[in-house]
């Protein structure tokens, strides 16, 4: 890497400071003008940053064929936690590189940074994607010269090529609105948190889509991967590419609407359908999700629960400052019985959906996001998971006991004036993690009418039954009843309101 970052530094400074025959030869910094300083100055950030986006994104390409590479030849074992590894390399680049360049390392979030009222200019964009498609390809040659040998980029077995390039156009999608809205935003508050969003996004869509189409999501990658296969066939990239950079695009126009604050524009006063539009996105990506893990060829996916548990997570730092970040009936039920509207946590019911009307709409907002997910998935997957328990008695007090403990977290970390403000979205997601870990074997895991209702409906389609997920959600919206007199009985400090000074 040093090397490397070493070359690329000396290439692009080469190319920016050539001069003409019969220059002047550089005049030493303390000899020159203040105005000559700042020149040299943004000369040098430029050169550091195209360097380090080189840089960070043949690491990231590198990092993908070493993982992947080895688990790709008759007889090799995959390594399960590959898609961890992508993910925690993603996530070093960000914050290492995050502050001099912004850690972009993709052709389609630099597009998506660029569309915004604060994002890069037309030239420094193009100088991004230039040095990060020449990175992505370094990268794949790389692991190439490594290995001798490399994996195709294209879609799975049995994966229709549309399928492919839909999975691709949606987690880029979901990549680009965590970025922008979680790294680049100039008027929202300072958060930690930036770095492991945007990796998790690797987590959520790596174990659900990895079987579709490798689960790549950035042009350069696939550029890289396709340049080192070259010998077995090349392409698929240029299609790739399409569909990455739409979502980029999808992305951009998104964020423009969810958040005119970050263009210039007046802020509405009533938010309802931003708030709406928001949970149906969060309910969808968590759904669809759920059902391409379960529906994984030729098995279900090994790491469902942690994939599952990212996309919540990444959907909550994305978009939970707008709706509250609910995206579950029955954290929503929960979040009514125990904010009264006259009461000290009032606030957090305010911020979301208010009214009973409100709830309603979020209800319905979060399931027609779920159904649609669910539906989506069935038609990439070409199969539909069935919702069918071993054990009822087990379902039944899993769900219970396992939403209990979810929506209690959310009421605790999240509608509480002493929570943490920046891990949240972690607290939130280890507890689902918990569920579907504890409870998924035997039928359980759903903790989530959207989840339940939503694959239930994808299964009809294939097989004409319904009426599974009604259980489900009964003993779902029970357990939210139950964290919220949990709150009353545990947390009475919550409900006292302060005295007037």
């Amino acid at each position: 890497c040093s090397v490397a970052f070493a070359w690329a530094q000396c290439i692009v400074k080469s190319f920016w400071v050539a001069l003409p025959s019969g220059a002047p030869p550089v005049v030493p910094p303390q000899q020159r003008p203040p105005e000559t300083w700042d020149q040299q100055l943004t000369m040098e950030i430029n050169v550091a940053c195209l360097a380090s986006e080189f840089v960070g994104t043949a690491l990231l390409t590198f990092t993908v064929g070493c993982t992947v590479v080895p688990g790709t030849y008759p007889g090799e074992t995959q390594n399960p936690f590959a898609v961890l590894g992508i993910a925690a390399v993603l996530t070093v680049i960000v914050y290492m590189f995050g502050p001099v360049s912004g850690g972009a390392v993709n052709p389609a979030v630099t597009l998506a940074c660029h569309m915004t009222k604060f994002g890069p200019s037309r030239s420094k964009a193009a100088q991004y994607i230039v040095v990060q498609l020449l990175g992505g390809a370094l990268g794949g040659l790389s692991y190439w010269l490594i290995f001798g040998r490399a994996f195709n980029l294209a879609p799975g077995l049995t994966i229709h090529w549309a399928a492919a390039l839909t999975v691709e156009f949606l987690f880029t999608f979901l990549l680009c609105l965590v970025v922008l809205n979680a790294a680049t935003r100039f008027r929202g508050p300072p958060n930690e948190f930036y770095g492991l969003a945007i990796g998790f996004v690797i987590l959520a869509g790596g174990y659900s889509a990895g079987w579709i189409s490798g689960a790549v999501f950035n042009p350069a990658v696939a550029l890289g991967v396709d340049l080192a296969s070259f010998g077995g066939g090349f392409g698929w990239c240029l299609a790739y590419w399409v569909a990455e950079l739409a979502g980029g695009v999808a992305a951009a126009f998104l964020h423009k609407f969810l958040r005119p604050e970050e263009e210039d524009r007046p802020v509405p006063a009533d938010r309802t359908i931003h708030k709406l539009v928001c949970e149906a996105l969060g309910s969808f990506f968590l759904v669809l999700v759920a059902v391409l893990n379960l529906a994984a060829y030729p098995r279900p996916s090994p790491a469902a629960a942690l994939s599952i548990a990212a996309a919540l997570l990444v959907v909550i730092y994305a978009l939970g400052d707008i709706s509250g970040g609910h995206f579950n009936p029955a954290v929503s039920l929960a979040v009514l019985l125990s904010c009264p509207p006259d009461g000290p946590r009032s606030e957090f019911r305010k911020s979301s959906f208010g009214t009973p009307t409100g709830f309603g709409q979020y209800i319905a907002a979060q399931l027609v996001g779920g159904v649609g997910g669910a539906c989506i998935a069935v038609i990439i997957a070409a199969k539909a998971p069935v919702l069918a328990p071993q054990n009822w008695v087990s379902v039944a007090i899993a769900e219970l006991v396992f939403t209990f403990l979810l929506c209690f977290v959310v009421l605790s970390v999240c509608t509480s004036k002493s929570s943490p403000q920046n891990f949240t979205g972690f607290a939130v997601a280890f507890a689902v993690l918990v569920g579907i870990t504890a409870s998924g074997n035997f039928g359980g895991g759903a903790l989530n009418p959207a989840v339940a209702i939503g694959i239930d409906v994808a299964q009809a389609v294939f097989s004409m039954k319904f009426g599974a997920s009604l259980g489900y959600t009964f003993f779902e919206l029970l357990g939210a009843v139950a964290a919220a007199g949990a709150m009353f009985l545990l947390k009475p400090a919550e409900f006292v309101k302060s005295l007037p000074s």
